[in-house]
């Protein structure tokens, strides 16, 4: 699945203004973190306090994983816009809550209004904000808790599109205390300065 771009988000943003589903949708993906089978069934009897609690459809039967997520101000924002009824966030036309094929197929046609490529869909907005978690230096283990898995392994299939390269300077700026041009000479400088 594709990671989606800052570039790529705001190219949505632009072409879908808050209040709209398109807009919902995106927001329930990319600050909730949900899957498209947890996004179609979320909703008011879900949020309490300022917190969105459920237990995730996937492996529920089996293995089943209990989320609690903080609704942060831009996903209030446009459920706050949002001009749904129903008990679900996410309704079709009729008001009714979407099917789960139903609303990837919708969703793939927003994204195909937005100018997109066809790679963009819902679950590729999950993969940015695990990308975004790791390049701000959040943990594997606080990743795996805003994505409801349960082991490491899961948590980094969704985080390889992170900027290393920005990682790199972040964590060696760290060390160094400072941004990092590495030649051997300001290795050297830096060393004899911390040894001051």
């Amino acid at each position: 699945f594709h990671t989606w771009t800052a570039e790529e988000c705001a190219a949505f943003e632009a072409r879908w203004p808050l209040g709209t589903k398109a807009r919902t949708a995106y927001a329930i993906g990319l600050y909730l973190a949900a899957r498209r089978s947890d996004a179609i069934r979320l909703g008011r009897p879900m949020e309490r306090g300022g917190e969105v609690t459920y237990t995730q459809h996937k492996n529920r039967a089996r293995s089943p994983v209990r989320i609690t997520q903080p609704v942060l101000p831009p996903l209030r924002a446009a459920l706050e816009a949002c001009q749904g009824k129903g008990l679900t966030w996410l309704e079709t036309d009729y008001g009714r809550p979407f099917s789960l094929d139903g609303f990837g197929n919708r969703f793939r046609a927003w994204c195909a209004e937005a100018g997109l490529p066809e790679a963009c869909g819902f679950h590729g907005l999950r993969k940015a904000t695990a990308a975004r978690l790791a390049e701000a230096g959040v943990s594997s283990r606080q990743i795996m808790a805003v994505l409801g898995d349960r082991t490491l392994e899961q948590a980094e299939t969704y985080t390889r599109a992170a900027d290393n390269a920005r990682m790199t300077r972040d964590a060696l700026g760290g060390l160094y205390g400072e941004p990092v041009c590495l030649t051997a000479s300001r290795v050297r400088r830096n060393r004899r300065k911390s040894q001051a």
